[in-house]
């Protein structure tokens, strides 16, 4: 090239350079590295010229500027840099500016729309711009943080957004890292450094958070490589404390998950990295799907509702010579999804799909089919209200609680979850006495009740996340005494045992907002004969930060709103101020507006006609296969009877495992308010 061509392509070059500093500036350095003084035209970050916070037509945001102008931008650099480097070696300061601003470009494109296809390209000049070390220290810090940005995958730029697809990036992440794979493994050792070079330029609470990242990612695949289930759950806990939101959450579950897991034996098997290599498409997406199924039965909403059903259909896909474990899997995301979404149809589904399992494959499936049973009818009577499928479902407890039963002495009540499994099953067995024993008002029935749970609560241990719902059944026999003659002592201990469930330690995520809820109507109900409205009104605001999450069931926010606004006619009652009652009819108002319409409610529909007779699941005098509806529960102070047996079972028996994912069942559970507070 010409000496002349080349002063006009180096001019042409360094202003587009110059212009492209309106969409890629860094935040300002502190320390010396702020220095006014290192500014110049290879500099490459500049905070307080005109560029920094405008377009170059002075007029427009980069950050809401139309983005064919970043596209123009983008193509008009990208051939600059072609050109100059065809021209000049790969040393020249203005070759490497050039390969800065442009990396840095497709860095903000890729911010808001990531594509591999930015992200390579990105990764590309700005690796070629740093290595000759041409570019002035602000064009080094630059470039560090546009490499950053472009070194984090879609999901970790973008955020957790719910879609199915994003956690399925973030599985295969894992698998990649765990198989050691050499491009990321290079790719997190790149960004481990980047992150640590950028700290000391930083404010300290934000140098506080790189450095604490820097570690994470150094230790994230030496712990997923060593397969060390004790390391995965102390370093998932450590995140779990600094990630925000549902971040955190996740982690919180994944650290539980991974304890449960570890010592188990099936994990860390020295051949485990080779299967998981030869594992094919269809293996691999099935595991997924699974471990996806897991994370949103212990975080509702770790899934948005409208990837449900995408999900449901892909933990139902299975091998050839799988069919039962298919259809057991199949089976339970239904269930699961029916609780979720209001849909009885669902439960229907799950009930044909656990009688085409049962007898078909091997004996740990027809046993888990024997153990769903109950949690399914359960979840039957909630949505359709049919007393049928409680019956049935208190008949099967019986059966499996009875003393000639030996079903969870088996060979196949064995690996993690098992033992939640038990005792969440045995939960539900009492919740149904309890029950029963109220509606009949039995005082002596419910002494003996109490004897049991207290067993129960001694042997679950305070190590045991499900201890939750033992002492939360102990605050509804303490309450269903108390409306019949245990009088103020039995309602002290169960506002005692509710408060101790609902601030458990290791309270699993799905249950926070039910006991977060539950508070503040049992609450209300005590202020009666003790009045406390500054307890009251903090039990509301727990209350109501439980509507700020997912709800697990369809009509959840509904049954919160009318514990709210119970809990706020108390308060009114204590202090006489009008705001009060206005906020609580407000609530109620609120509640009936956001009643979910439940046709299966209405109808009384039986699941148990669902079940095929050859399984000996179909009652004589189901309502579904004599086309009678039983009738529907009646509700109780004003709320309809809930349980949250099918939230909590699937995330209880997902530890479960045997070929196929996790199935299984655990207790109704519910606010107290709607089980046990009838006045007598």
């Amino acid at each position: 090239m010409h000496g002349r061509d080349l002063a006009a392509l180096r001019d042409r070059a360094e202003r587009a350079a110059a212009d492209a500093l309106a969409w890629i500036v860094p935040p300002p350095p502190e320390g010396p590295a702020a220095s006014p003084g290192s500014k110049g035209p290879g500099s490459d970050g500049s905070s307080d010229g005109p560029a920094a916070t405008r377009a170059p037509d002075g007029t427009r945001s980069p950050a809401t500027a139309d983005p064919a102008l970043l596209d123009q931008r983008i193509t008009e650099l990208d051939g600059l840099e072609a050109e100059l480097a065809a021209a000049v070696p790969d040393e020249d300061a203005l070759l490497c500016t050039v390969r800065a601003r442009l990396g840095g470009l497709y860095a903000e494109r890729y911010g808001r729309n990531p594509t591999d296809d930015d992200r390579s390209r990105g990764l590309r000049v700005l690796r070629a711009a740093r290595a000759p070390e041409a570019l002035d220290p602000r064009g080094e810090r630059a470039s560090a943080f546009h490499l950053v940005r472009l070194l984090l995958t879609p999901g970790m730029t973008a955020g957790w957004d719910g879609t199915l697809s994003r956690l399925m990036e973030s599985f295969d992440m894992g698998r990649r890292v765990a198989l050691g794979d050499p491009e990321l493994t290079a790719d997190l050792a790149e960004l481990r450094g980047l992150v640590a070079d950028l700290a000391p330029t930083l404010p300290e609470d934000a140098a506080e958070s790189l450095f604490w990242a820097a570690d994470i990612l150094e230790r994230v695949p030496a712990v997923v490589r060593s397969r060390d289930l004790e390391q995965m759950a102390d370093l998932a806990a450590r995140m779990a404390q600094r990630l925000p939101g549902r971040n955190s959450e996740l982690m919180r579950a994944l650290s539980g998950l991974a304890t449960e897991f570890s010592g188990s034996g099936q994990a860390g098997e020295g051949d485990e990295a080779e299967a998981m290599a030869e594992s094919s498409e269809e293996e691999t997406a099935l595991t997924f799907a699974q471990a996806a199924l897991m994370l949103e039965l212990e975080v509702p909403g770790t899934i948005r509702t409208e990837d449900l059903e995408a999900l449901v259909n892909e933990v139902s896909k299975g091998p050839a010579g799988e069919e039962a474990e298919t259809a057991m899997r199949a089976a339970m995301s239904r269930m699961a999804h029916g609780m979720r979404t209001g849909d009885a149809d669902r439960l229907a589904e799950a009930a044909e799909l656990i009688g085409t399992a049962a007898g078909a494959g091997s004996g740990r499936v027809d046993w888990m089919a024997g153990v769903i049973s109950p949690g399914l009818l359960a979840a039957a009577n909630i949505l359709g209200g049919n007393l049928t499928d409680r019956d049935q479902a208190r008949a099967r407890l019986d059966t499996l609680f009875g003393p000639a039963s030996a079903v969870f002495e088996s060979a196949h009540a064995t690996g993690p979850g098992a033992e939640g499994l038990r005792l969440c099953t045995r939960c539900m067995h009492l919740q149904l006495r309890l029950n029963e024993a109220l509606d009949e008002r039995d005082t002596e029935t419910l002494e003996n009740l109490l004897d049991e749970l207290l067993d129960l609560l001694e042997e679950a241990g305070e190590n045991s996340e499900w201890q939750f719902l033992v002492l939360f059944l102990l605050g509804q026999a303490q309450l269903s005494l108390a409306t019949l003659d245990g009088g103020i002592p039995a309602l002290r201990a169960a506002v005692a045992y509710f408060e101790e469930a609902a601030n458990h330690p290791r309270l699993p995520t799905f249950a926070q907002p039910l006991m977060d809820a539950q508070c503040a109507p049992l609450l209300a109900l005590f202020s009666m004969i003790e009045p406390d409205p500054a307890r009251v009104s903090e039990a509301v605001a727990r209350a109501r930060r439980a509507l700020d999450g997912p709800a697990s069931t369809p009509d959840q926010r509904v049954w919160i709103r009318q514990g709210i606004g119970l809990a706020l006619l108390a308060v009114h009652r204590s202090t006489g101020d009008p705001s009060d009652l206005e906020e609580a009819l407000g609530e109620l108002e609120r509640a009936r507006g956001n009643s979910p319409s439940a046709p299966a409610r209405t109808s009384g529909r039986s699941c148990c006609g669902s079940w095929p007779r050859r399984t000996g699941c179909a009652p004589t005098g189901s309502a579904m296969t004599q086309g009678r509806p039983s009738p529907p529960r009646m509700p109780r102070c004003g709320c309809w009877p809930r349980t949250c047996c099918c939230n909590s079972a699937p995330s209880t028996a997902s530890r479960w495992r045997g070929r196929g994912p996790a199935v299984g069942c655990s207790p109704p559970t519910g606010p107290p308010w709607t089980a046990g507070s009838r006045r007598p």
